[in-house]
């Protein structure tokens, strides 16, 4: 983004005092923000999204600066790539076609799923697949190894460990082994939704939709931060509205 494009659209928020569509603003003068879920949101958005560090909300966005750009340069950078699934090539004859997995593969609500299996001896290679294999229900060798950049041996390994943990099945043997979820990849009702934003998907996946008055009770928010809520998880390509004024109610996407 050129310098006159990023000075348009931090004046464009001030003058609203809000977020437009596919824009995040995050203070960063004390710190990194954290931005994974502006980052799993936009990964999952057509055309993806905006994150502007350096401005406060809660001061009508006033221009408060990044405390260490190069830090937050590396911080950002660096969860982009641990945290979001590398690109499958498919070679062809001719050419080659290249497949981008756009979305974080270690979201919030992933996390929490996981917590259900807390007590299994996994390392964070295996944890990574078990969400890896939540997206996709199978796994083969070389995903784990393209995943996990590791060696045949010990994808093998770590893969057979899933299996004697009783979270995957091995199906097939030799080069057409493959492993299948053994697990439900859905949350547990002892793992509950953590953020603001997972309790309302969680909410819409159980009933079906949501009003904004339901979001009211369900957070203990006001009207407005409800609209608000709703509005970005509809930004983020979460949720959508269904019908129009006071019979609005917002479903999943």
């Amino acid at each position: 983004m050129e310098l006159a494009e990023l000075r348009k659209l931090v004046a464009e928020v001030q003058q609203r005092r809000m977020e437009p569509d596919a824009i995040e603003v995050k203070t960063a003068h004390k710190g990194t923000p954290k931005v994974y879920d502006s980052l799993s949101s936009f990964a999952n958005r057509s055309g993806g999204g905006v994150i502007l560090l350096g401005l406060d909300e809660a001061q009508d966005f006033k221009i408060v600066g990044v405390g260490d750009l190069q830090r937050a340069q590396a911080d950002v950078s660096s969860w982009a790539r641990d945290e979001m699934e590398p690109p499958a090539f498919d070679d062809r004859r001719s050419s080659f076609q290249v497949t981008f997995h756009n979305h974080m593969l270690m979201n919030p609500d992933a996390i929490a799923w996981l917590g259900q299996f807390a007590a299994k001896p996994l390392n964070d290679r295996q944890r990574l697949a078990l969400v890896y294999l939540r997206q996709h229900q199978v796994i083969s060798n070389a995903a784990y190894r393209r995943l996990n950049r590791v060696d045949p041996m010990i994808a093998g390994h770590e893969l057979r460990g899933l299996v004697e943990a009783d979270l995957a099945e091995q199906q097939g043997v030799g080069r057409w082994t493959s492993y299948r979820l053994e697990v439900s990849p859905e949350l547990s009702g002892a793992a509950k939704p953590r953020t603001a934003k997972d309790r309302v998907v969680a909410y819409v996946r159980e009933h079906g939709s949501i009003t904004n008055a339901q979001c009211r009770e369900l957070l203990e928010v006001e009207e407005y931060q409800a609209y608000y809520m709703l509005k970005k998880l509809c930004d983020g390509g979460m949720l959508q509205p269904a019908g129009k004024g006071k019979g609005r109610k917002y479903v999943l996407r």
